[in-house]
């Protein structure tokens, strides 16, 4: 999912509706979901969206992050695998993120 408009509530709604749907389908098909999105589009929503029980969470996510780093950990835009969205590392390592365009 490209960046979007955090602020602009019927787009927010719009990739809502789409990241649930395509977990939903995805898991009724016997498969896990991923997406791939925005550190500060996606990535916060998905935070926020994490304490709604109604909506499904994919199993995968792949934080984009242009920040010239050459490195895909340690992001501190992203959530942690211990946060609302993963599991936790012994080494409190971030999501891993893109690092170039």
């Amino acid at each position: 999912m490209e960046g979007y408009d955090i602020t602009n509530s019927g787009c927010v709604l719009a990739v809502k509706t789409f990241v649930n749907a395509w977990t939903v389908r995805l898991h009724a098909r016997g498969y896990v979901s991923g997406v791939y999105g925005s550190a500060g589009s996606l990535m916060t929503n998905l935070v926020q969206w994490s304490a709604d029980s109604s909506f499904h969470l994919p199993d995968g996510i792949w934080n984009a992050h242009w920040d010239g780093r050459n490195t895909t950990v340690g992001d501190p835009t992203s959530p942690t695998r211990s946060g609302p969205i993963g599991g936790s590392t012994s080494t409190g390592e971030t999501t891993p993120r893109a690092t170039a365009g």
